[in-house]
Parts: C-alpha cells; sequence; structure tokens
C-alpha cells in the first residue's frame, strides 16, 4: 500500500502527528507550506480570520501527487472550528481520485465535525475511510503516541497491500 500523509501545521501539533502517522505507515510526507506570515500573535489572529471567512491562499510547490498513492491521509489544525486556508487550497488543488483518503485533526477543543464536512465537500463528497480527532498532542504526547498508532492499525485494515 503506497500512502503519503498531507497535513498543514502552524504551531507543531498537526507535524507531530502526521510524522507519526508516516512512521507507523512508511509513507511519505507532504508538508502545505502558506505563502501567507501567520507567525505570532498578529499571525494567529489573521489565521482565524481567514479560516472564519473560508478563504484560500497560496500555499508551495508541492512535491508528490495524491494520484499515485492508494492512501492519502490529510491533517489540519482546527482555526475557529474550520480547516485551514493553506489545507482548503490544497483539496481544492489535487487529485484524489485513484486514492483512498482519511481525515485528522489536531485541535484545542471539541468541535470538529464541521471540519470532516468541510473535507469531505472540497473533495466532491469523497468519503474518508476513517477519520482521528486529537486534543492538545504536545501536551499528551504519549497518549496521542497510543491513539495514531492504533488508527494507523485500522487504515492498514482498511486498505490492501
Amino acid at each position: 500500500m503506497r500512502s503519503l500523509v498531507v497535513y498543514y501545521s502552524r504551531t507543531g501539533n498537526t507535524r507531530f502527528v502526521a510524522e507519526n502517522i508516516a512512521d507507523f505507515l512508511d509513507a511519505d510526507v507532504e508538508e502545505v507550506i502558506d505563502k501567507s506570515d501567520r507567525s505570532g500573535p498578529i499571525g494567529w489572529i489573521k489565521s482565524g480570520f481567514h479560516a472564519t471567512l473560508e478563504v484560500d491562499t497560496e500555499i508551495e510547490k508541492l512535491e508528490y501527487s495524491p494520484s499515485n498513492y492508494d492512501l492519502v491521509i490529510l491533517g489540519s489544525p482546527v482555526w475557529n472550528k474550520r480547516i485551514t486556508p493553506a489545507m482548503r487550497t490544497y483539496l481544492k488543488k489535487s487529485n484524489f481520485s485513484n486514492s483512498e483518503i482519511a481525515f485528522f485533526n489536531t485541535n484545542n477543543s471539541d468541535k470538529t465535525q464541521n471540519t470532516f464536512d468541510t473535507m469531505k465537500n472540497l473533495l466532491g463528497g469523497k468519503e474518508p475511510i476513517s477519520t482521528l480527532v486529537l486534543s492538545k498532542v504536545l501536551e499528551n504526547k504519549k497518549e496521542s503516541e497510543e491513539r495514531i498508532e492504533e488508527w494507523c492499525g485500522e487504515l492498514k485494515s482498511w486498505v490492501p497491500e
């Protein structure tokens, strides 16, 4: 099973999850890089505002094509109950027709289902085979790693070798 993990991370939580998933699945990893400066307090405010407005953003050129993979795992932090502009842009620009997909998000609250619905809608209604929600990842590393490993076991059972 060829797998690709694609994620956006501003603070490192989503990166931590993506890298762990990639390790467990022996997957390639693609970080979506937002060309907009989202650092510091001003960047945090701007990020939440842009997520709320559901705007697209410019992203750096990508290395991998998701259509070359059996499974693509897509991860985004949750900003104001929404996916990030960078992930929104990536989903709109990419082709997942040949791939199974799975979603994960990282957050500091429990109001996250809207993000998975948005991701699905941006992919023309394509259903994920599984989803994972992790809260306060870097504060709960051991628990997060255990849940990631368990979820990766589920993903392996969904997609044939």
